[in-house]
């Protein structure tokens, strides 16, 4: 296992994050869910702003009332466009950097503001 400043210098380091955000939780007695995986925000997802790399992340409903597709992060649905995404944005390196740059500074802005907002709240 890394620590947290492990995990975050080997971030630094990567051009595409790839962050899925299911959840697969079994009911007493059964499993799979029958209702399939349970969708959710992790941190990695901010961990891959906070570092400046592409964010390519499975699609959820928090994950896009955060951010925007296209703009701040890549989404996918399945492991077929997750690697399609790869390849493409390897190949464009310059379209990942714009979307990667947009992600962090939003991510910066939204952290300043939580800042901002908790030493006003006392």
């Amino acid at each position: 296992f890394q620590t947290s400043e492990e995990l975050f210098s080997s971030l630094c380091l990567t051009k595409i994050t790839v962050v899925t955000n299911s959840l697969i939780v079994g009911s007493v007695g059964r499993w799979p869910r029958p209702d399939g995986p349970t969708r959710h925000l992790v941190s990695y997802n901010f961990e891959a702003l906070q570092a400046g790399c592409l964010l390519l992340a499975e699609r959820c409903d928090p994950l896009n009332s955060v951010l925007s597709e296209g703009k701040h992060f890549i989404g996918f649905s399945s492991a077929e466009e997750a690697q399609e995404k790869i390849f493409y944005y390897l190949r464009h390196e310059s379209e990942g950097e714009k979307i990667a740059l947009a992600g962090n500074v939003l991510f910066t802005e939204l952290v300043r503001s939580q800042r901002m907002l908790s030493s006003l709240i006392v």
